[in-house]
């Protein structure tokens, strides 16, 4: 009785597991145009850093993908600002590096320029800031993002 108790419960076990596994589409998305996939990516960081630059959350904000859009708060925004400004002084120069391709995802990246006071004198110093992004029905999602301390 044992052996058969255990044979159905492994049964119903592995028709369950059967039945919530799900086929994933292991193609990668068709790009129609990869220009301008560049194009616009190359767009969105440069916007966004100039955000940053300035303080405009609602601009920086406006690059990202709605999940994270939802996550990102201007609190985050905020904080993460001071924390790089201070440590790092004030933006005086971008500069676009290039992209790393990947079947799926896309990282883009920018040296950043800052300028502080560091003991009375003047620093600057650069820091890499990236994008991963991806295509979504022919749009440009901002996947994740910052800076490289």
């Amino acid at each position: 009785m044992k052996k058969f108790l255990f044979t159905t419960f492994i049964s119903v076990l592995t028709l369950f597991g059967a039945v919530s596994c799900r086929s994933a589409n292991i193609e990668p998305p068709k790009v129609t145009n990869p220009e301008n996939f560049d194009r616009e990516t190359i767009s969105c960081g440069n916007a966004m850093l100039k955000a940053f630059k300035n303080n405009d959350y609602m601009l920086f904000s406006s690059k990202l993908s709605d999940g994270l859009k939802q996550d990102f708060t201007s609190d985050n925004f905020n904080a993460g600002r001071k924390q790089v400004m201070d440590s790092a002084g004030k933006v005086c120069g971008i500069r676009y590096l290039g992209k790393l391709s990947g079947p799926v995802f896309s990282n883009f990246l920018w040296a950043v320029k800052f300028s502080g006071l560091n003991d009375k004198k003047t620093s600057e110093q650069e820091l890499l800031f990236k994008i991963t992004s991806a295509q979504d029905n022919n749009k440009v999602q901002i996947i994740s993002f910052g800076f490289m301390l």
